[in-house]
């Protein structure tokens, strides 16, 4: 268990840096492109971070951030989680010196599954920049709009049904 008070997290906005004093679950990202290996973090936002209610929508709230760790226990990259049983939509961002290096790509591979296993019907991405843009279209999101990246749990299951993994 990585201890809290060891995390490095300069990252911006400062609202949304790891919360030292909150519960987290951890997990071991798989092998990036380049052989690395990463800690990604999971702590729950301000409201809800899961699912309560699935008879009721209004209720139903998904709000968490996953941050992306690497050995010397920096946060070198975040993904904000927000939505409902229906849909869910994210941003994310790698500081710019571990980009390139298939960190993204491997992380978003990992919340898709964890967040298709909680029933959620759809995704969709916001795409600041041309970077984020090609990691929605490898991972197999559809583009929507020149922002606006979708992924269907059907397409999700279709595509792992015919590749095994995303």
């Amino acid at each position: 268990m990585i201890d809290p008070n060891n995390i490095v997290d300069d990252m911006k906005p400062i609202e949304f840096r790891f919360k030292k004093n909150k519960e987290f679950v951890e997990d071991v990202l798989p092998l990036t492109k380049y052989n690395e290996q990463y800690i990604i973090v999971r702590q729950y936002g301000k409201d809800h971070g899961y699912i309560y209610d699935i008879e009721d929508y209004t209720n139903s709230i998904l709000h968490y951030h996953y941050y992306i760790i690497n050995s010397k226990f920096q946060v070198i990259g975040r993904f904000d989680i927000h939505g409902d049983i229906k849909s869910c939509g994210f941003t994310y961002h790698i500081i710019e010196e571990f980009q390139n290096r298939g960190i993204g790509q491997t992380a978003l591979n990992f919340i898709i599954n964890k967040i298709f296993e909680q029933g959620i019907n759809k995704i969709v991405i916001l795409a600041v920049n041309e970077r984020s843009t090609d990691i929605a279209l490898k991972t197999g999101f559809s583009q929507k709009s020149k922002r606006v990246f979708e992924m269907r749990n059907l397409d999700y299951q279709q595509l792992n049904s015919n590749n095994k993994t995303i």
